[in-house]
């Protein structure tokens, strides 16, 4: 990972996130992949603070069935009992708001 990056695998030993280099993204710094099974989870976050009304923007890129979700802010990332709100998107052009 980068630096300043964090990721939380559940029930892996291996990696869900790496990162590209040769693509475009994470502010020069290549891009995010998972190359993980649909049955992983994993969050990977940038570890800086953020005021309440900060905004943010992705690209996603989704090629299997597992949601993604892109959350700004939140608390025990890097547990299996997290708290945060994510824009949950899923193959198909389906976007949802959840809170975790």
């Amino acid at each position: 990972m980068p630096s300043g990056w964090n990721q939380w695998a559940f029930e892996s030993s291996t990696p869900v996130y790496q990162v590209d280099q040769a693509g475009q993204g994470l502010g020069g710094q290549g891009r995010l992949i998972s190359s993980a099974q649909s049955v992983a989870a994993g969050r990977a976050w940038l570890n800086t603070y953020y005021s309440a009304n900060v905004e943010a923007s992705a690209a996603v890129y989704i090629t299997n069935l597992a949601p993604t979700q892109l959350f700004i802010r939140g608390n025990n990332l890097a547990t299996d009992k997290p708290t945060y709100y994510a824009a949950s998107v899923v193959r198909g052009r389906k976007c949802n708001c959840c809170k975790w």
